[in-house]
């Protein structure tokens, strides 16, 4: 009988020590999976003082209670972003979650956060871009900032006012590329923020984009590139909203029959002497984008309601026209004879 009871409090024991163990490995293993999920969130974090299971518990190993960031993130279903949790103040603090993971501290941690009172503008200490360029996407070529805390911000754009810390198109690295919209001389300006919200004073760079306007020869296929040459010119770019009107009107009407094919055949053969001697006129290039003007009207209103009503539209225009003619002809040679 004793040897019985011994045996079922083994067992006891045997059984609860392998339950704390799977437990221990369950809670550790999921512990690891958070840990991951935090890492592809915030990649920048990954290996910094706040990549522990700190994060969310208030020891280590992460079995233990949760502290005031990881009870909230668990009732936020583990989303970072939902219900604005990155904009939350977990530990109450006066930081909001994102600010102190951007910063390297811990938004579960009242006493671990940003300096208050921090009031030392981030500098950035070197900015530069291409000096020329030929696209309206440009490298950064140099941009670096320090900050007597840390850096948590990166900005680049045309504006010379300083921006808000909280305003869009800031980044938590320093961008490598800006797309400009239109050619020309161009200046971009660089700032720098930190986990207080102040932002640098600006350094800028200028750049001149030149577009280069490539002939490309018909393939008869309609999609070689632009084609327009006359239209290029007059316009001065073959990505000008006219130029893509009468490229669409080409590539939708005129590619789809062999007349229109043949003439557009044509007109590439005959047609790039002429769009060079435009493009070196002003006046030329003035006086075609005047006379192209109708034609892209009518190519715009074609592309949006058809062919064929356009052109009975333009007959009914051209008929009223003459029918007004004709009848101002008559009330004149009434006129002379009364």
């Amino acid at each position: 009988m004793k040897r019985r009871k011994l045996g079922v409090i083994g067992f006891v024991a045997l059984l609860a020590g392998v339950t704390f163990v799977l437990g221990a490995f369950a809670l550790s293993n999921a512990s690891d999976t958070y840990l991951s999920d935090f890492e592809a969130q915030y990649p920048a974090a990954v290996g910094t003082r706040i990549d522990s299971c700190l994060m969310c518990h208030n020891v280590i190993p992460g079995s233990s209670a949760r502290n005031a960031y990881g009870a909230a993130w668990a009732s936020n279903g583990h989303n970072f972003t939902a219900n604005n949790f990155e904009q939350a103040d977990s530990d109450g603090d006066g930081f909001t979650n994102l600010a102190e993971i951007t910063a390297r501290f811990f938004p579960g941690n009242a006493a671990d956060h940003p300096a208050t009172g921090d009031t030392t503008l981030p500098t950035v200490t070197n900015f530069a871009i291409p000096a020329t360029a030929t696209s309206l996407t440009i490298s950064v070529t140099t941009f670096t900032a320090s900050d007597n805390v840390l850096v948590t911000g990166y900005l680049v754009n045309e504006s010379a006012t300083k921006p808000l810390a909280s305003a869009a198109g800031w980044s938590a690295t320093a961008p490598t590329s800006f797309t400009f919209s239109t050619a020309g001389s161009k200046t971009l300006f660089a700032w720098a923020k930190d986990a207080a919200g102040n932002v640098s004073a600006s350094v800028s760079d200028s750049t001149i984009i030149t577009l280069a306007t490539p002939v490309i020869p018909f393939d008869g296929s309609g999609d070689g590139g632009s084609g327009c040459f006359i239209a290029t010119a007059a316009f001065g770019s073959y990505v000008s909203p006219y130029v893509r009107v009468l490229r669409n009107f080409r590539d939708t009407f005129l590619m789809t029959s062999r007349v229109g094919r043949a003439f557009v055949t044509w007109y590439y053969r005959v047609s790039p002497p002429i769009a060079d001697t435009i493009a070196q006129r002003s006046v030329a290039r003035a006086v075609i984008r005047a006379g192209l003007l109708p034609l892209i009207g009518f190519s715009a209103i074609a592309l949006a309601i058809g062919l064929i009503p356009t052109l009975f539209m333009c007959l009914l225009f051209l008929a009223g026209i003459v029918i007004g003619a004709i009848k101002m002809q008559s009330l004149r040679r009434t006129l002379r004879v009364v």
